[in-house]
């Protein structure tokens, strides 16, 4: 593909995402869903933070609203620098019905309301920049219902990095 092939074909995403997103079957299906009460999130946060890491893993309680800044910053500046950037593990997720891909949303929501998906987020970072290596859907979903603090996976070799987050 040449450069005009692939800024047409991420136009055509764009203009497929925001019409999906602007469908009120979206929404209608988030509200079918229903919020998660803040006792369900409560039980989801203290069984989340019982999980049973491996190797050199650690569960650490982290501020959602430093992460959700530092996050959102990140995704703003990586757009600046390439306007053609896609979705991807470091793509913000935007509080409440604004998922660039609600069907993972929804699905994490759903997997998070039924005990399906009991583990944490794994955040880790990337020449010392905050990212996600699994489960930023499970991270925007429980900080859309209100929870303060989320246990998060980390590496070992990154406490020394999550300080200001925690």
């Amino acid at each position: 593909m040449n450069i005009e092939e692939i800024t047409a074909d991420i136009k055509k995403r764009d203009t497929d995402i925001k019409k999906r997103n602007n469908d009120p079957k979206w929404f209608k299906q988030l509200d079918e869903l229903g919020k998660i009460s803040p006792e369900k999130c409560n039980t989801i946060v203290e069984q989340m933070a019982l999980f049973s890491v491996e190797g050199d893993d650690r569960i650490v309680m982290c501020n959602v609203e430093k992460i959700d800044i530092e996050w959102k910053r990140l995704d703003i500046e990586l757009i600046k620098a390439d306007p053609t950037w896609t979705e991807s593990t470091y793509n913000y997720i935007a509080p409440n019905k604004n998922a660039y891909n609600p069907e993972k949303y929804f699905k994490s929501r759903n997997d998070l309301m039924t005990g399906k998906q009991e583990e944490p987020p794994s955040i880790g970072f990337f020449e010392n920049q905050l990212g996600f290596y699994d489960g930023r859907h499970r991270f925007s979903n429980l900080r859309d219902c209100g929870q303060l603090y989320i246990p998060c996976i980390i590496d070992v070799d990154y406490l020394h990095l999550i300080g200001k987050y925690i």
